[in-house]
């Protein structure tokens, strides 16, 4: 069973020169991407003023070592040619290793809030936590915890879409009210492409929220049942005796072929000619 993460006891710290090529990165490493830049610059001043902190490993029974915190670091000097670096050993499982880096970038905090809410997940999952347990560890509220786990709903798709639109936080929670896939793609590339602010994007998000429910409600069409076209024919009855009222010749004839009923009627004015209309009613 995965023990839980503990904080190693400084009398369980050594420092000492180790060379970088036995130095193994960080499998629990949160970051996912590392500005070339930060790194030259850590990089000169490291050339310029030395190493000011080690970086933190712990020994494996192979023989090597894995970075628990200090990557950037480990990435500047190697830029610099350098074959060692000072190093604190720890002694250290999974769980603690994965929280270590965690706690690092967190310290720094430039983290993306997507590497952020994965670093929660797998200490959570390693170190056996809750998310109460995980919040009290590094100083954050649970509910913070609990909407940066959330971002993980959204599809891997629909996270490196968010990641390449560099869309906000905030923006990215708006997401999840969309049907996955597709319908949230479409919308963060609107909130880039328009320069919609959080605001307006969640605005957006509410939009296109009431268009798919008008598209996917039901149709309702209304059928006319005729049961019995007799009340029917007695009204057509009584239009005939009101032209007839009214001076005009008029003939009605009712014939029943089958199952349809033929209505036949025949106008006359005077010396004006004369129309026939037939009218089929159904039964």
């Amino acid at each position: 069973m995965q023990r839980i993460a503990r904080l190693s006891r400084k009398n369980e710290r050594r420092v000492q020169m180790l060379p970088i090529s036995a130095i193994d990165v960080n499998p629990y490493q949160p970051r996912t991407d590392f500005d070339g830049e930060a790194v030259k610059a850590l990089a000169a001043s490291i050339a310029s003023l030395g190493l000011l902190q080690p970086i933190t490993v712990r020994p494996e029974p192979n023989g090597r070592y894995t970075l628990v915190a200090g990557e950037r670091r480990l990435r500047a000097c190697a830029s610099l040619g350098m074959t060692t670096i000072e190093a604190m050993l720890i002694d250290a499982g999974d769980g603690e290793a994965a929280l270590l880096a965690l706690v690092e970038n967190l310290q720094r905090e430039d983290l993306h809030f997507l590497d952020e809410a994965a670093a929660y997940a797998r200490v959570m999952r390693l170190c056996g936590f809750s998310q109460e347990a995980l919040a009290a560890r590094i100083g954050k509220t649970q509910g913070a915890i609990a909407n940066k786990i959330r971002l993980l709903r959204l599809e891997a798709p629909v996270r490196d879409t968010v990641r390449t639109l560099a869309l906000s936080e905030r923006q990215a929670r708006a997401l999840l009210k969309l049907p996955p896939g597709g319908a949230q793609i479409e919308a963060a590339e609107m909130m880039a492409s328009q320069n919609l602010n959080a605001l307006r994007s969640e605005a957006l998000v509410e939009e296109m929220l009431r268009a798919l429910r008008a598209q996917n409600a039901p149709k309702h069409r209304m059928f006319v049942v005729v049961r019995d076209w007799r009340p029917y024919v007695n009204a057509i009855r009584g239009v005939v005796r009101q032209m007839q009222d009214a001076g005009l010749s008029v003939e009605m004839e009712t014939e029943q072929p089958g199952a349809e009923l033929l209505v036949r009627l025949r106008v006359s004015q005077g010396n004006v000619g004369s129309s026939a209309t037939e009218t089929p009613a159904g039964t």
